[in-house]
């Protein structure tokens, strides 16, 4: 099996720099993905907004493919959106290197691979390896809301029982931001989470985003319903939290932005 063209970690790593970088008053938590209780939430909401971040990493698309691929968890997607009252967003890189850059042999002297500089960008002169330039890495780096990415994979893969869905990551980035509404780069959805504009609403108290997330899940599972039209959705709007175990460790990241 080749190596992951831009490793799940990493990602993890990058996006809690790049929101440190911006907004320094933000709060990070890993959620429990195997309990129904979360041990890991250490303080109470303020006045602000609180997602969800499911980190995505690349791998490639081919053995001689130049393109990097993101897999989809068509399971855990759902999950999300009839399950998951809190917002929750897919962050989906699209390196801008060749994945024949990533697939190089690493040294003592040379631990890293090159392409790890492209995390800071090269706007006016060309990476180590002779690719770019290029902006930072949350420029490069789509955020799509989970309900908006049912939307954009569309309903035949997901009603029809598909397990995982593929997607090319310079597709997401080109053509996710204009065609679905809920996507933007990494950069402008840190920009829009300060400004009230992404991350979804903002609200005074813990009490009032927990009314507000449960009438969002409930016009969730309603329009999902009419979008699908199919048994497993049906299970999944049913099933109780213990009946839904992840099958693997994933990328996610809470956060909780405070706003005035």
């Amino acid at each position: 099996m080749a190596p992951n063209s831009l490793p799940e970690h990493t990602v993890d790593c990058w996006v809690s720099s790049a929101l440190t970088d911006a907004v320094p008053q933000a709060r990070y938590w890993a959620p429990s993905q195997r309990d129904i209780n979360n041990w890991d939430e250490a303080f109470s909401f303020g006045a602000g907004k609180a997602f969800i971040l499911e980190n995505k990493g690349t791998r490639p698309w081919g053995l001689q493919s130049p393109d990097h691929a993101i897999r989809i968890d068509l399971d855990q997607l759902l999950r999300y959106v009839l399950n998951v009252p809190v917002p929750v967003f897919y962050v989906l890189p699209a390196p801008p290197w060749p994945v024949s850059k990533i697939l190089q042999a690493l040294t003592p002297v040379a631990p890293v691979p090159r392409a790890a500089r492209c995390r800071t960008g090269c706007s006016t002169v060309r990476c180590p390896g002779g690719f770019g330039p290029h902006g930072a890495f949350p420029t490069w780096t789509t955020v799509i809301s989970a309900f908006d990415l049912v939307r954009l994979i569309g309903p035949n893969w997901l009603a029809l029982g598909q397990r995982t869905k593929t997607l090319s990551a310079d597709y997401l980035l080109t053509q996710a931001q204009r065609t679905a509404r809920g996507a933007d780069t990494l950069e402008r959805f840190i920009q829009g989470a300060l400004a009230c504009t992404h991350g979804g609403e903002s609200h005074s108290s813990a009490l009032g985003s927990s009314q507000a997330w449960t009438a969002r899940l409930r016009r969730h599972r309603e329009e999902m319903s009419e979008l699908l039209r199919s048994p497993r959705v049906e299970s999944l709007i049913n099933a109780e939290p213990a009946a839904w175990p992840t099958r693997r460790r994933s990328g996610v990241l809470a956060v909780f932005v405070p706003v005035p």
